[in-house]
C-alpha cells in the first residue's frame, strides 16, 4: 500500500515535471487568441477558429477532418495587424474533453515558407497580450 502511494506520487510528480519541461522546450512563446481562419485545402474551403498562436505555428479548433502532414493554405488576421496568408502543415491532431455533447478536436499547424514580416507581427501581438496592453 505504501509502495502504491509512492508510485502514485512519483507518477504525478513525473507528469507535472514532463509538462513543465515540454513547455520550457517549446521553441516559440505561445498566446491564446480567438480568431476565425480560412483553410484552403484539396477538399475545398473550411472555416475554423485559431485558439493559440506562436511565431512557428498555431492551434485550431476544427470541425473538419484533417490528416497529419496535410498541407493547407491559411488566411487569418491577428488584431492590430494586417491579414496573414501562409502555407501550413498539419503537425498533430488531438481530441479534448469538453462540457458539450462531443469532444473538441484540435489541429496543430506548423507554418511553412513564412514571410519575413510574420514573426515580428506575431511577436508584437504576443508581447501586447502578455503585458496586458490592448491590441
Amino acid at each position: 500500500m505504501k509502495q502504491d502511494a509512492q508510485n502514485a506520487s512519483q507518477n504525478a510528480f513525473g507528469a507535472s515535471t514532463k509538462a513543465a519541461s515540454q513547455s520550457s522546450l517549446r521553441r516559440y512563446e505561445r498566446c491564446e487568441i480567438q480568431a476565425p481562419i480560412a483553410c484552403i485545402r484539396d477538399e475545398g474551403l473550411a472555416f475554423e477558429t485559431v485558439v493559440e498562436i506562436s511565431e512557428g505555428g498555431l492551434l485550431m479548433l476544427v470541425s473538419h477532418d484533417y490528416k497529419i502532414g496535410e498541407i493547407i493554405d491559411l488566411r487569418f488576421f491577428i488584431p492590430g495587424h494586417s491579414s496573414i496568408e501562409i502555407r501550413g502543415e498539419i503537425a498533430y491532431l488531438m481530441d479534448s474533453v469538453t462540457m458539450g455533447p462531443s469532444p473538441a478536436r484540435h489541429a496543430g499547424v506548423r507554418f511553412l515558407e513564412a514571410p519575413e514580416t510574420l514573426a515580428p507581427s506575431i511577436r508584437s501581438y504576443i508581447l501586447k497580450i502578455k503585458s496586458g496592453r490592448s491590441v
